[in-house]
């Protein structure tokens, strides 16, 4: 080839002809996946004509028969283990297969596999994630649990999801339930559940090293050891650590500066099977720096050049978890878990926060009688935290320290109707918070089975979101111009936002190649929490519970095996928002019906190409966003891997290749600038021992 810059050239690899293709954009991208493919050749061009058997780890999970996969046990939908076919919730789960083939690097990219779930990436180190709608950097209406531990932030209410991650192929699965989880998990489970359940110690035995070089998450290396402590107990130990380049500033042409780096070591212990019961200990410690866009003090007046300033946050925290079950009796099995965690930001422009979570709780499964399965429990959460603000557009923040206390209790009882086929489960749980009375969530939900391959159900159910430390414990004063000042605050008491939700389910597995998941809502929205002009205080906004509205949609979910090598996975999502007129024209725009994609779409192929090599394709379309006046766009990712004999695993990643950037939320502040993320591709190797 020649070596100009000529727009047009031609390529002939393993018999194949690449012609006309061009150096920009799509065609460039067209170039490095023709690239990659032709470093198969003369092999797999060959052996695709053939259904070849791998002897790796994840080919082996693609030849598992689909009615095996679905048998799969998950928790997270009601503290008892059952098959995904018996769940009467709108329940998916991502699998180590799904994770490592995904090309993912962070746990949020991971989460785009979800249908109806919305995930955005606002800059390199902040995420907009929700469930069903009321999309945002900090949702409040979706728990996210790591091993059973909250990471939910009480202060503003939110994840932290710069704050979350895990060596990767730790994970065993990621379990979602879209719609209320609060008759289980209490307030904060309203549109959905995600659980991150890792591996126990005994399935990360031995040594395993990743290391990563690309053109946006420039360095990244992961280290794990894992082995028997003794006759009784298993371990791993590991760390990680990564950096990431900034995103692109479409309105300057140039770098964000959105760079950030994270480090952590953790640990974890296991029982084995000669200890009789079932003792996790595990804990983890992490820092880490994010930089920003800084808003200078009174920046609305001034209008100083945003994008010129720099600032950082400091983020670091730690924790540490103990899990023990054991059997009173049979066919009685009783659960104990208890944490601490720490968390602590400093950031120069916004609120520096600080928490200390200490968690508890017991519960109880019970096979009562043929027809009766019973669980039931309790819990106490304490939460110390302590906010003050920063130097930017907010002028004075009222320091708040808080205590704040959670206790709750719960029952569940799943009643055989008709054996194998007919089941309903009652339940309910009762949760007293230092904001609020004691509030009732009852949950009723009943499954139909008329034959093994299909599954139907149907659920009512309440949920609520506790108000936060800043919407209910302080006053904030932002800089509008120089000499004017907005305060933020609460006049008299906040009720908790509820939320009443409809759910209708469908699933169909016909044979052992293709599984269908159809679910359908409609939520009724009250008491939500908004901001709106004060009518006694002009000039001042109120913090209220004067928000109603509710909302409808869809998810569907097919996974289809092609061949013993070939598997496709699609998901369609539609969800729509119909808030209150009346508050909509009131409110300063802390919710908005127009803040979330209507429709979503995902579509992944996994190739095995040969017995040690895969190739994986996603796109992704994703909605406009009329409030962020956001257009549609779709992505299209990329993973090809060939584990070489005796050696690493090699993997070629691209990420968003069909467009060099693109954004995909903006910050909530509006001076702060949208920002593009970047087409990148980078080169993993790993090795396991």
């Amino acid at each position: 080839m020649d070596n100009s810059m000529a727009t047009k050239t031609e390529w002939q690899c393993g018999g194949m002809r690449i012609a006309n293709i061009k150096f920009d954009g799509l065609r460039f991208s067209s170039v490095v996946i023709s690239l990659v493919l032709c470093l198969q050749a003369p092999h797999s061009w060959a052996e695709l004509n053939r259904a070849p058997q791998s002897n790796t780890e994840l080919s082996e999970l693609m030849e598992l028969p689909l009615s095996e996969m679905l048998s799969m046990e998950v928790t997270t939908a009601s503290l008892q283990k059952q098959r995904l076919m018996d769940v009467p919730s709108a329940v998916f789960v991502i699998s180590t297969e799904d994770i490592l083939r995904s090309g993912a690097v962070s746990i949020p990219e991971i989460l785009r596999m979800v249908p109806g779930v919305n995930v955005a990436k606002i800059d390199n180190s902040t995420w907009a994630i929700s469930s069903r709608g009321f999309q945002g950097r900090y949702n409040g209406r979706l728990l996210v649990m790591i091993d059973g531990r909250s990471v939910f932030n009480q202060i503003y209410s939110g994840v932290d999801w710069d704050a979350q991650d895990l060596v990767l192929e730790d994970i065993d699965r990621i379990e979602v339930i879209r719609g209320s989880g609060a008759a289980i998990w209490g307030g904060h489970a309203m549109s959905g559940v995600i659980n991150l359940i890792t591996k126990s110690a005994a399935e990360t035995q031995g040594q395993l090293l990743k290391v990563e070089v690309g053109s946006e998450r420039t360095r990244g290396v992961s280290l794990r050891n894992g082995g028997a402590l003794n006759s009784l107990f298993d371990y791993r130990v590991y760390a990680k650590g990564f950096t990431e380049e900034g995103s692109r500033d479409p309105n300057l042409d140039s770098e964000t500066w959105d760079h950030r780096n994270s480090k952590r070591i953790g640990f974890r212990l296991d029982s084995n099977a000669d200890f009789g019961r079932v003792l996790t200990v595990q804990g983890e410690v992490s820092n880490g720096t994010n930089h920003h866009p800084y808003v200078p003090h009174g920046v609305l007046g001034d209008g100083l050049p945003v994008t010129n300033q720099q600032d950082q946050d400091k983020v670091n925290g730690y924790h540490l978890l103990g899990r023990y079950s054991w059997e009173a009796e049979r066919n009685s099995l009783y659960t104990l878990q208890a944490y601490y965690d720490y968390a602590n930001r400093e950031t120069g422009y916004f609120i520096n926060n600080q928490s200390e979570t200490t968690d508890l709780e017991l519960h109880h499964q019970l096979q009562w009688n043929e027809k009766h399965q019973i669980i039931w429990g309790g819990g106490v959460r304490s939460i110390h935290s302590q906010a003050d603000g920063g130097v930017s557009t907010i002028r004075d923040f009222s320091s708040a320290k808080s205590r704040l206390n959670t206790y709750s209790l719960f029952a569940q009882d799943k009643i055989l109707l008709k054996p194998g086929s007919l089941s309903l489960i009652v339940g309910g749980k009762l949760e007293k918070h230092t904001y609020t009375d004691v509030e009732w969530l009852p949950n009723l939900r009943l499954l139909w089975q008329p034959s093994n391959q299909q599954t139907l159900w149907g659920g009512l159910s309440k949920a609520i979101r506790v108000p936060s430390v800043v919407w209910y414990d302080t006053v904030i004063t932002v800089d509008n111009e120089p000499l004017f000042t907005t305060p933020f605050s609460r006049k008299g008491e906040l009720k908790p936002e509820q939320a009443y939700t409809f759910e209708l389910g469908y699933r169909w597995a016909p044979n052992d190649q293709l599984y269908t998941d159809l679910s359908l809502f409609y939520s009724k929205h009250s008491d939500l929490l908004v901001f709106v002009d004060s009518v006694l205080s002009p000039g001042e906004v109120e913090n209220t519970n004067q928000g109603e509205g509710k909302a409808y949609g869809f998810e569907l979910s097919v996974d289809y095996g092609v061949s013993s090598w070939w598997r496709v996975e699609s998901g369609v999502s539609f969800v729509r928002m119909d808030l209150d007129e009346t508050a909509a024209h009131t409110r300063i725009g802390y919710i908005r019906e127009d803040i979330t994609p209507e429709k979503q779409l995902t579509i992944r192929s996994q190739m095995d190409l040969d017995h040690d090599t895969t190739l994986d394709l996603w796109l992704r379309y994703v909605d406009d966003i009329p409030w962020a006046e956001l257009s549609s766009y779709t992505t299209v990712d990329m993973r090809w891997s060939r584990q070489l004999q005796s050696g690493p695993e090699i993997s070629l990643v691209g990420t968003n290749l069909f467009d060099p950037s693109t954004a995909q939320f903006k910050h909530t502040l509006p001076v702060l600038p949208v920002t593009e993320i970047e087409r990148s591709f980078s080169l993993q190797l790993k090795w396991e021992l």
